[in-house]
């Protein structure tokens, strides 16, 4: 994302700008198993890979709340996601 300038320091804080890469991987279950399976693909995927810390350019951040272990106002480290999908 861009970086973020235009704000207002007395209600925003200013955001760098940040990539964070993210890969997912489709097996087609019907080709690699049995046929029988038809369309149903197994989607395996690893979110913000390098596990960065950062904000979201297009999150309103009130500043008269302080950031904190408990409030860090940050986005999701790494995730791994698993998704089961099938087509009819």
């Amino acid at each position: 994302a861009a970086r973020k300038t235009r704000i207002v320091p007395a209600q925003e804080f200013e955001t760098a700008a940040y990539a964070i890469p993210k890969i997912y991987a489709t097996l087609h279950l019907g080709k690699l198993i049995s046929p029988s399976l038809g369309d149903t693909k197994l989607i395996i995927g690893v979110e913000n890979i390098f596990d960065r810390t950062y904000r979201d350019a297009s999150t309103f951040v009130n500043t008269a709340y302080a950031q904190s272990l408990t409030n860090p106002l940050v986005e999701a480290g790494r995730n791994y996601t698993l998704k089961l999908q099938h087509t009819f």
